[in-house]
């Protein structure tokens, strides 16, 4: 009887054993290429800024005569954007149907890289009348993807909205604007 029990525990003792050597095996024997110094990989440079921004350089300023005159601010001139720069509107489609209070998540694309000075705003239209469901900064999905949920406020009439984005600088300047998207609000069932 005892000598059936060792047969059978005996592979299972062997795994146990040999598993326990594959993961204690680093901590006594290092790979044998430690001795080869590393090498870092460099990180990719930043992806060109498409958007064209024009550099103006303050007039020189002669220091014996005016030690303490700066130079006057000079305004900051309006970003150019290349022709092909175009917010995409990917979700919700077009006629689309929720109930007032439901959280809704929009998709866009915007394929040039965002500056740090400007912003998505996600806008509601309704007969004359817009209101800012939230802002970005940033790419959220992926690569040039963005997604904000949002939500119409509980006490808003049934009725046909439209959504847009805008990309904007932070001082309010609108930049771009995508189509306008209706989307079709329900009263919330009691």
């Amino acid at each position: 009887m005892k000598k059936h029990t060792f047969y059978r525990l005996t592979p299972l003792l062997l795994l146990i054993l040999f598993l326990a050597l594959i993961n204690l095996a680093p901590r006594f024997w290092p790979p044998s290429n430690t001795n080869q110094p590393m090498t870092a990989v460099p990180p990719l440079p930043p992806p060109p800024l498409a958007n064209t921004l024009a550099t103006q350089t303050p007039a020189p300023v002669d220091p014996v005569s005016s030690p303490t005159r700066r130079p006057d601010p000079v305004p900051s001139p309006t970003p150019t954007l290349p022709p092909d720069a175009m917010i995409m509107l990917w979700g919700p489609p077009a006629a689309s149907h929720f109930m007032v209070g439901d959280m809704i998540t929009f998709y866009w694309t915007w394929p040039q890289p965002l500056d740090a000075a400007w912003h998505f705003r996600l806008y509601w239209l309704h007969e004359g009348d817009e209101g800012v469901w939230g802002s970005l900064n940033a790419p959220n999905v992926g690569q040039n993807v963005y997604r904000l949920a949002a939500a119409m406020p509980a006490g808003t009439s049934p009725g046909v909205f439209a959504w847009q984005v805008r990309l904007e600088t932070m001082t309010g300047e609108i930049l771009a604007t995508s189509e306008s998207r209706p989307i079709t609000f329900s009263a919330a069932s009691p």
